[in-house]
């Protein structure tokens, strides 16, 4: 039996950074990544940052899309996204501004049961180890375990 923290994973001037909270309840499985990405207006940079995240060598990770009242096609792209990959998950909202999407995307998050939620700006490139990597470094450090 295991003993999971949920992780808040983001970036600070282009350094992952964690953010652990203690949880208590036991869990048998692998755990869930869902890296929220609020866009606005990022039609030419979304593709990349999506088709990044689909590549990610963790597995159990969902995406979850939130489109903040983009003008342009970003949300058309998230769409369409969204129906080619059922670990993408769309939310489209009146423009609020970034953290009203992240919160939107948190609250998602957790009533889909992640285990760890992570952060991803529309313009981001993520290495394809960059999640496994994290929670390896969550695990070794006692900040959960699977």
């Amino acid at each position: 039996m295991c003993y999971l923290c949920i992780t808040v994973i983001y970036t600070i001037h282009g350094l992952p950074t964690l953010v652990v909270m203690n949880r208590t309840e036991p869990c048998m499985y692998e755990p869930m990544i869902t890296v929220i990405v609020p866009v606005y207006n990022s039609e030419n940079t979304l593709p990349c940052c999506l088709d990044s995240l689909l590549n990610q060598t963790w597995r159990n990770l969902h995406i979850v899309v939130v489109d903040d009242g983009s003008t342009d096609q970003s949300g058309y792209i998230a769409d369409d996204y969204g129906r080619t990959h059922e670990r993408i998950h769309v939310i489209h909202q009146a423009n609020g501004g970034v953290s009203a999407a992240r919160n939107a995307g948190i609250e998602f998050s957790i009533s889909n049961h992640a285990d760890y939620i992570g952060f991803a700006d529309s313009d981001d490139w993520m290495a394809p180890e960059m999640y496994e990597s994290m929670i390896l470094c969550a695990v070794k450090s006692g900040g959960g375990h699977y």
